[in-house]
């Protein structure tokens, strides 16, 4: 078991708090030409079948999903952190001229989830100034992660073969606020909308092979004393 990042977007990371949820898919991207499954299954986790790609000469090789049964996955999202940034050196830049070599330093062990400053003020790195910075979700690190969730099982496909079931457990709702399933509301068509949403046009018509993963939510216990979440 490892304990990975993943990042959703603000909607789909909402859902997967709610539980509404229990499913990604994720290109996998090299995908051989010439493959065949291989499956693994796991005696302590009854969800634990496990898909994977091989391939190569005589089957010689093995491609498994970033992201494996029993991994526990922290949830990164952009949040908010005061400090300013700190001159620690000097640097090349890409013409070779020296140029400052900054570090950002926090002055406030608290942070601010869900931070999104409107309107966002332009601020020169040089300049010292102390300031609550928005900083990208790929820059959490795990001990700040309030979400987290278990993967508990793993399949290859291509996008367009699922089920209403997966489209529902991509965090699809399949219903109008009246009640009524309409057919612009089928979760079919809707996750096609999401998918084009995120990936851009004309991205669900190339039906790439994808990494289904399934996962439920987990208890990762308080968060670290690292920072005072907001």
């Amino acid at each position: 078991m490892k304990e990975r990042g993943i990042i959703f977007n603000p909607e789909n990371r909402e859902k997967v708090r709610l539980g509404t949820k229990t499913l990604t898919s994720r290109i996998i991207k090299n995908m051989p030409k010439e493959w065949h499954r291989g499956y693994g299954a796991f005696e302590n986790n009854p969800n634990g079948d496990e898909e994977f790609i091989i391939h190569g000469d005589c089957g010689t090789k093995v491609m498994y999903g970033r992201y494996r049964v029993g991994d526990h996955l922290y949830i990164r999202e952009t949040f908010g952190g005061y400090g300013h940034w700190l001159k620690v050196g000097i640097r090349k830049d890409k013409r070779g001229r020296d140029c400052p070599k900054l570090k950002w330093e926090y002055l406030k062990k608290e942070i601010k989830y869900d931070f999104n400053p409107r309107p966002l003020i332009p601020i020169k790195v040089t300049s010292g100034v102390e300031y609550w910075r928005k900083i990208p979700a790929i820059y959490m690190p795990k001990s700040l992660a309030r979400t987290w969730v278990e993967v508990t099982e793993v399949w290859v496909n291509r996008l367009e073969d699922m089920t209403e079931r997966d489209c529902i457990d991509e965090g699809i709702h399949p219903f109008a606020p009246d009640g009524r399933q309409k057919e612009s509301n089928i979760p079919y068509m809707q996750f096609q909308v999401l998918w084009e949403s995120i990936h851009g046009k004309g991205s669900w018509e190339k039906n790439p092979y994808v990494f289904r993963y399934r996962f439920k939510l987990i208890i990762k216990g308080e968060l670290k004393d690292v920072f005072k979440a907001m």
